[in-house]
C-alpha cells in the first residue's frame, strides 16, 4: 500500500495546494496532516502502523517555485510563528532518544533527475527546515521501516500567493505528485 500526505492551511494561508493536489490522487490512501507538531508526529506514527510500502509526504514551500525533494530530515522542532495550536518550539528535539538526522532510503537524486525530465522543475534539497514539515517527515524516517518515505516541498499557487506570475497551478502539482507517485511505485514492484 501506498500512503500519500498533504497538509491543512496555517498561518496566513487559507488553502494548501500539497492537500488540494494529493486529494485528488486516485488509487492511493491519502492522509491529510495538521500543522501542529504534535499532531504531525502522532500521523506519522499512525501511517507506519498501516505498514505501506511507500510514503510520499508533500507540503508547502511559499518561496520555492519548483519542487524540493527532501533527502533527510533533522531532529530538532524550532518556529519563531507557532504550529496551528500556538505552539513555538525553541531548539527542541522531536525524539529525545533520536539520532540527530535521518536520510531517506528512496533514490532521491534519480526522482529529481526523473521529474525535470517529466518537465516538472525539480531540486534536491538537504535542509526540509525545521517546523512542522520536517517534524512530520522526520517522524516517518523513524517509524517506517527501511525509511521507504520521501519528502516533497511544492510551489505556492496563485490562491496563495496573489499576483505570482510564476507560481504553479493546483493541476501542476498534482501531475507533478503522480508522476512521484509513479516512480516510487516502480521501487516496490517485483
Amino acid at each position: 500500500m501506498m500512503v500519500i500526505t498533504g497538509f491543512e492551511p496555517f498561518g496566513k494561508f487559507t488553502t494548501n495546494p500539497s492537500w488540494e493536489a494529493v486529494r485528488e490522487i486516485e488509487d492511493v490512501k491519502k492522509v491529510k496532516v495538521p500543522v501542529t507538531f504534535r499532531g504531525a508526529v502522532e500521523t506519522a506514527k499512525r501511517i507506519a502502523k498501516m505498514d505501506p510500502e511507500i510514503v510520499i509526504a508533500t507540503g508547502l514551500s511559499p518561496a520555492t517555485r519548483k519542487i524540493k525533494v527532501e533527502a533527510l530530515a533533522i531532529n530538532v522542532m524550532h518556529s519563531d510563528l507557532g504550529d496551528n495550536d500556538g505552539f513555538a518550539p525553541k531548539d527542541e528535539r522531536i525524539y529525545k532518544d533520536g539520532e540527530n538526522c535521518l536520510f531517506t532510503s528512496m533514490p532521491y537524486m534519480d526522482l529529481v533527475q526523473h521529474l525535470n525530465r517529466s518537465g516538472f522543475p525539480s531540486r534536491v534539497s538537504f535542509s526540509a527546515g525545521t517546523y512542522v514539515c520536517n517534524a512530520f517527515y522526520y517522524a516517518l524516517l523513524r517509524e517506517i521501516p527501511g525509511r521507504r518515505a520521501i519528502f516533497i516541498h511544492v510551489p505556492p499557487t496563485e490562491r496563495e500567493l496573489e499576483n505570482c506570475r510564476d507560481c504553479w497551478k493546483i493541476e501542476e502539482i498534482r501531475k507533478a505528485i503522480e508522476e512521484v507517485k509513479n516512480f516510487t511505485s516502480r521501487l516496490s514492484s517485483p
